[in-house]
């Protein structure tokens, strides 16, 4: 048994083998077995990913709504001292909320805030099928991001108005995501091996 999960779904995640799978998917009360997929990280047209153009633009809450918002990134984890996840001017948690500030290497209880909400980190999978401890000389056991992907895509989604962002010096401006109210909850659940 790696993890169990009782929020979204009631479940496990474990290292079983194909026998053991096709054995559990007949008991009573398992409605499915699902094998592990290995997804790569790709960001591309961010309002199309996420859904929030065309018809579905109207499912996005009106804008005095959007400080309830909680966009949840399963990716590489958070950078959490860039501006983007400042909190200046975003009033209370939302009282539903629930998730945690895990800590590890390189990041704190204090790496949270009033828009980078939760951060955890799932390693055990990781661990297991590599047969071997996150080497702490390339990454952190942690919710940190190592490789900037789970910080870009979060920041787009949800990240604060940063003004006089640019390139090496080009194309300055403001950046900003697309919700720049909504919280942000990550969780490091892609790994650099």
């Amino acid at each position: 048994m790696l993890y169990t999960f009782n929020n979204v779904i009631h479940g496990f995640s474990a290292s079983i083998t194909e026998k053991e799978a096709d054995l559990l998917k007949y008991q009573p009360g398992v409605l499915s077995v699902i094998p592990e997929t290995i997804y790569e990280p790709h960001t591309t047209r961010t309002p199309d990913f996420l859904g929030l153009t065309g018809k579905n633009a109207a499912l996005f809450p009106a804008p005095d709504k959007v400080g309830d918002v909680v966009i949840g990134g399963f990716d590489s984890g958070v950078w959490p001292e860039l501006e983007s996840y400042n909190d200046a001017g975003l009033g209370p948690l939302p009282s539903r909320w629930k998730g945690v500030c895990e800590v590890g290497t390189d990041f704190s209880s204090a790496s949270c805030n009033k828009k980078l909400i939760g951060a955890r980190f799932y390693v055990k999978g990781y661990e297991k099928k590599m047969g071997h401890p996150v080497d702490k000389t390339v990454e952190s056991r942690s919710p940190r991001d190592d490789t900037g992907h789970g910080t870009h895509t979060s920041s787009i989604a949800a990240g604060s108005a940063v003004k006089n962002a640019s390139l090496l010096g080009y194309a300055s401006g403001t950046a900003r995501g697309m919700a720049t109210a909504a919280r942000v909850a990550v969780y490091k659940v892609c790994w650099i091996g």
